[in-house]
Order: C-alpha cells, then sequence, then structure tokens
C-alpha cells in the first residue's frame, strides 16, 4: 500500500463509524489497481481493538465507466440541442442581416465599420456555441485558467434558462467581489450544466433553482467531518432546489457511477459522478444537503487561485503585429488557406500555400527559406499536424511551428504530443493569429 493510503488507513482506526472509499494500491508486478475499500472497527467489550477492511478490484467498474461517459455527454447535448439550434440560427440571421447591409453600402460607395463589428460579435457569440458542443461531444485537451465565477455564471445565464424550462424560477446571487478560481472554463459550464440539469429533474411541476456564489471560511470542526478538506478559505458555488429531495439512502450513492432513480431510458447515472470527477480533477470538494421534501443543495468549494482573474480582450480598435518573414501554411480548407494568406500578406508576411503534410514537408526539402509553419492538426493523406511538427523538429531545425484546430479528434486527446506546440483554437480572430504568429517566430 502506499505511504499516503496507509496514513489513511490508520486514521480510520480510531473512527467507529463505517467508512466507504476508493484507493489505489501496488499489485506484485507494480501496476496500480483501483479499490474500493469498506472499514469498520472490530469491537471488543465496547472498546476498538481493530479495524476490519473489506476491499474490492473496481477496475472493470472503471473501464464501463469509460465506456458509457460518452453517452452521458451526448445525453446532455440531446437536451441542449434545440436550444443551441435555435440560437445559432438568430446568430447566423444577425451575421446574414449585416453581410448584405454591408454589401448595400459598398455598392454605394460607403464604409460600414460599425455592420463590420457587429458581424464579429455576432460570429464570436456563434463560437462560444460551438465550443460547448464538442466539450460535451468529446475529450477535451483540459486547459485550466483563471476565472472569476462570478463572470462564468453570468455568460452562461441565457444557456441555464433554456436547460431549466419556463417552470422553473432561476434565481442567481453572486458574491460583491471577485471569486477566482483556476478551472478549464469547459470543465465548469460542465459541472454547472449537469447539477442544473439534475435539479431540474427533481422539479418536474416547477419550483425554484438557486445558483449563490461566495466566499467561504472552513473551520477545522466542519473539516474534521468532511474528509479531503482542510481548513482555510474557499471559494464556493451552491445549486440549490425546491425538489422532491433525497433519503440518506440515496444521497450515499448518489456520485455512485451509473446510479439513477430515473425510470429506464431517462438517465445514464453519470451526471453526477462526472460532476464529481471533473470538481476533483480540478482541485475541488463537493457535498450535497438533502432530505426527502424539502429539496437539495450541492456545494462545491474550489481553493481561490490567488491571482486576478483572465480577461477577455475588449474589442475595437487592434493593432496588427507583422513582419517581413515568410510563413507556410498547411490547410486543406480552401476557403480559410485564403483568408489567413490574405491577413499574413497584409501583416507584410511572405506566404506559401499548401494543402497536406506530403506537400508541406516537399517545400521545406526544395531549399525554399520557410521561417515558420502554420499548420492545421487534421489533414489529409494520413499525416497530421503534429506527426508534421515532429518531422520539421527532426528534419528542419530553426523552423516554427504553429498548430491550429477547430476539431481535432482523436489528435488532440493525446495531449502528451501536443504539449510541444503552440495550439491556436478555431475560430480565432486576426489579430489573434498575427499575435501568434509573432510570438512562435520571436520565441
Amino acid at each position: 500500500i502506499r505511504m499516503l493510503e496507509r496514513h489513511r488507513l490508520e486514521r480510520l482506526a480510531g473512527n467507529t463509524s463505517p467508512r466507504v472509499f476508493e484507493m489505489e494500491v501496488f499489485d506484485r508486478d507494480g501496476n496500480l489497481v483501483p479499490l474500493e475499500v469498506k472499514t469498520g472497527p472490530v469491537l471488543k467489550d465496547g472498546e476498538i481493538v481493530g479495524i476490519q477492511v473489506v476491499a474490492r478490484d473496481i477496475r472493470e467498474r472503471r473501464e464501463m465507466e469509460q465506456k458509457f461517459l460518452q453517452a452521458q455527454k451526448l445525453e446532455a447535448i440531446g437536451r441542449l440541442a434545440a436550444g443551441v439550434a435555435h440560437d445559432f440560427n438568430n446568430l447566423l440571421t444577425t451575421i446574414l442581416g449585416y453581410v448584405d447591409l454591408a454589401m448595400v453600402d459598398a455598392s454605394e460607395g460607403l464604409a460600414s465599420p460599425d455592420l463590420l463589428k457587429e458581424i464579429k460579435a455576432a460570429s464570436l457569440k456563434a463560437s462560444v456555441l460551438t465550443q460547448r458542443l464538442l466539450a460535451f461531444s468529446r475529450k477535451t485537451v483540459v486547459s485550466p485558467i483563471v476565472i472569476d465565477l462570478n463572470a462564468a455564471i453570468s455568460d452562461m445565464g441565457k444557456l441555464l434558462k433554456r436547460v431549466i424550462g419556463e417552470d422553473i424560477e432561476l434565481i442567481v446571487e453572486r458574491a460583491e467581489t471577485e471569486l477566482a478560481v483556476r478551472i478549464d472554463p469547459v470543465l465548469f459550464e460542465q459541472v454547472v450544466l449537469n447539477l442544473a440539469i439534475n435539479a431540474r429533474d427533481a422539479m418536474p411541476e416547477g419550483g425554484k433553482l438557486v445558483i449563490r456564489l461566495r466566499a467561504v471560511d472552513v473551520d477545522e470542526d466542519y473539516a474534521a467531518v468532511h474528509e479531503g478538506i482542510s481548513p482555510g478559505r474557499y471559494h464556493e458555488l451552491s445549486v440549490s432546489d425546491t425538489g422532491t429531495g433525497m433519503s440518506r439512502e440515496v444521497r450515499e450513492r448518489i456520485f455512485d457511477p451509473f446510479f439513477t432513480t430515473k425510470e429506464a431510458g431517462k438517465g445514464t447515472g453519470l451526471g453526477l459522478s462526472t460532476v464529481r470527477e471533473i470538481v476533483e480533477s480540478q482541485g475541488g470538494h463537493i457535498i450535497v444537503y438533502s432530505e426527502v421534501g424539502k429539496g437539495s443543495t450541492f456545494r462545491v468549494l474550489w481553493p481561490p487561485a490567488g491571482e486576478k482573474a483572465c480577461s477577455v480582450r475588449a474589442g475595437g480598435e487592434q493593432q496588427w503585429l507583422g513582419g517581413s518573414e515568410s510563413i507556410l501554411i498547411v490547410e486543406d480548407e480552401e476557403s480559410v488557406r485564403t483568408v489567413l494568406k490574405n491577413g499574413l500578406e497584409r501583416a507584410g508576411y511572405r506566404v506559401f500555400t499548401v494543402r497536406d503534410a506530403h506537400a508541406a514537408l516537399g517545400l521545406l526539402g526544395s531549399g525554399q527559406r520557410i521561417d515558420a509553419v502554420l499548420s492545421d492538426v487534421v489533414l489529409p493523406g494520413g499525416l497530421d499536424g503534429v506527426s508534421l511538427a515532429e518531422r520539421i523538429r527532426t528534419m528542419h531545425d530553426g523552423v516554427r511551428v504553429l498548430l491550429m484546430s477547430g476539431y481535432a479528434g482523436e489528435v488532440v486527446i493525446d495531449g502528451g504530443r501536443l504539449a510541444n506546440y503552440r495550439l491556436l483554437q478555431k475560430p480565432f480572430a486576426m489579430n489573434e493569429l498575427l499575435d501568434a504568429v509573432r510570438e512562435v517566430l520571436d520565441s
């Protein structure tokens, strides 16, 4: 048993209450084996003389959890699909309308900067919708940043109202000061949405959903009865409902994978299990309070980030960073190649374009001077952008590589390979591209 787990068992030896938890041990071959452990005191004449430990190998269960995780995500997408389609069509209507107005102005010799700003704003909103869908439909590269919980919940307001429906009142109580925590923003949204969906399902006849944000201090007494939590300051997200509530038996199993109180076909039982997995993987803790007929409250505690939250760069006039170096664009979509080429050339760069990695390697091997390669991750021809970058690093020392991706599938899941390269997530603004190109060239 690893030393950390040994100390854990020794602490439990003095506890008179039965406990159930998971831990990992090494087998004879040195492999880690996940176990579900049930402990309880051994009593003699009313005194504790030992500890009884029953451990069950849960490797098979862990494998099943991974297989069914996609099912849970698709369930969430199904619930959001109608609302997302509605919002996306509204944004497309906005974009097409402003494009038509701008074309009319152009035909009359008029400039249309205000119309173009509206088009860009609507496009950025559309990109947020696609990122949310991708987050639920596949595994993503975890990219924790410092965010303000207040701002993050505000950004989700419209989406939350659509998810919970019109018969449930949404009440959001924000903190008066910034609550900065370090977490992947997409995973944070998944936590909030899953908790909101769980609350909605507990209120089939309507009710109130209250989301409260605040800073809290955890004392030693509270920490002593909640395993894994240390005393100190935390930033809290709590989600409360006025629904049916849960019995003690249900509360004890609510985070178990595949456990559900819903009728067959209405849920996978992975929603709250996923919430706990995300919260704990991001350094947080989750506690549930509930009574039958009195609703439920889920408290999520995150340690403060200790620094200011990241802010989105304001719109308006942007300074384009340019240069005179030679850039090779590797992108199979012609329209994307064209707009990237135009933007880079306007910034002063000399630009070459190809549609796959093999053509890129051919140009690099021809003797043509190339200072940096801008490549999509997913490419045709059997050689992806990461593999291209690895070959460039080996064969063409001094050539910088900047990768970009809208959906990189299994290649993006392999975060180990991507970690060595700068990745620009599509869609991106032209100033973001030029900033990234300049950063890579100057590194």
